[in-house]
């Protein structure tokens, strides 16, 4: 998980606040997993760890589905370009570059985003 976090925050991210806003979601969910899960396990378990074990991996299962329908949410950033991320102000108004990226891949489907070779 870990290995994976530092890229998919900087394609959620534009560039200005990349950093900003992949440090402040890590350590959140940091803080919330951090708080929730024990005080719940102890809660739930008690003293009678022994029978009561099952509740970890419960506890854990509902993370991972939450996890699962957040990355559900969170648009897909296969052929765009970091650039195309940023916002930019177009007729007073900020938006996303990626809308226009991604209306001009679907004209011309068969060229590349970039003029870069792609292996």
């Amino acid at each position: 998980m870990h290995g994976l976090t530092p890229i998919l925050t900087s394609e959620t991210f534009p560039t200005t606040f990349r950093y900003s806003g992949s440090g402040v979601s890590f350590g959140l969910a940091g803080v919330l997993g951090g708080m929730i899960a024990p005080s719940l396990l102890a809660k739930l378990i008690g003293a009678d760890v022994l029978h009561k074990w099952y509740y970890v991996p419960i506890v854990y299962g509902v993370y991972c589905a939450a996890a699962i329908v957040a990355l559900l949410f969170i648009r897909e950033t296969r052929d765009v370009r970091l650039e195309d991320l940023d916002f930019h102000v177009s007729e007073g108004a900020p938006q996303l570059r990626i809308a226009a990226a991604n209306d001009e891949h679907a004209r011309n489907e068969d060229l590349p985003l970039s003029s870069e070779s792609h292996a």
